[in-house]
């Protein structure tokens, strides 16, 4: 129900696709800063608080809304796999910027999410771009490029390289953001 709403054309334009739903809420919910659903919901909506047809779809997407929130703020140290709800890898890594590609998606609300709470970070370690950029890496081929100072033509082997950090990055991202509060 929470997908069919953030779809809803009526909604703003600003509002996060589903897709990339879990990619921001990891952004937002793992950052320095403890943020209340009372301030990132209407931000997921487009900065609105969202409008529900009856209580029984209020409960619902609640709900839903607070199973995303659980996925994203468990620890990735316990995770076997080590990435994030919602990365999805596909093969050969390049495929990773396909705009229907699951870590594209993913990314993109990554980057949406850290742009929301980019403020909150200050005063982190410089270090701490490269977490960022390996996070957001899939959000575009010209960020990519841009983000590692690297022509396009080489971005199927930063792809295969970023893949193989990005559980790392995410687990830093969690725990510097944690270590924060």
């Amino acid at each position: 129900m929470l997908e069919a709403l953030l779809a809803d054309p009526r909604r703003s334009a600003d509002a996060v696709p589903y897709r990339e739903l879990r990619g921001f809420l990891f952004a937002v919910l793992n950052g320095p800063e403890l943020i209340p659903s009372s301030e990132w919901i209407p931000e997921i909506f487009g900065g609105v608080q969202p409008e529900y047809e009856s209580r029984e779809q209020a409960r619902i997407v609640m709900g839903e809304l607070m199973t995303l929130n659980n996925e994203c703020v468990t620890p990735l140290a316990t995770n076997p796999g080590g990435l994030p709800a919602g990365v999805v890898f596909r093969q050969p890594p390049i495929a990773n910027f396909d705009d229907d590609a699951p870590l594209a998606s993913w990314s993109r609300g990554f980057a949406a999410g850290y742009q929301w709470i980019h403020e909150s970070w200050d005063g982190v370690d410089e270090e701490f771009g490269g977490v960022i950029a390996a996070l957001a890496f899939f959000s575009s081929k010209q960020f990519a490029a841009a983000a590692l100072e690297a022509p396009t033509s080489s971005l199927g082997e930063l792809a295969a390289t970023t893949l193989e950090v990005f559980a790392e990055a995410a687990e830093a991202y969690q725990q510097i953001g944690r270590s924060a509060h």
